[in-house]
């Protein structure tokens, strides 16, 4: 069973750093929602703070395995319009 990590500060070195820990992303998934306005940023924006998205095809990024099932996983995803941000939420495969 996977259990939900403390909150922890954002952090884009350990973010992109690929030996992070697997629950990492989601320990400061509140925080960079909370103190960066991701809503009207480019995709450039978001690569260059998050690095390419995890889902090639997608513009999601790999947050932890599901919590309480540790088989699918938890992404934040991102929706575009006119180039910008218009909306992120969690989503769940």
């Amino acid at each position: 069973m996977v259990r939900e990590p403390k909150p922890i500060p954002f952090d884009q070195q350990v973010w992109n750093d690929p030996n992070r820990g697997e629950q990492s992303r989601y320990a400061m998934h509140e925080d960079l929602i909370a103190e960066h306005r991701l809503i009207g940023m480019t995709k450039a924006e978001i690569e260059a703070l998050l690095g390419k998205p995890d889902w090639e095809g997608r513009d999601w990024y790999k947050l932890s395995p599901q919590l309480g099932f540790g088989i699918d996983h938890i992404w934040l995803e991102f929706t575009y319009q006119d180039g910008k941000v218009a909306a992120h939420k969690l989503a769940y495969d």
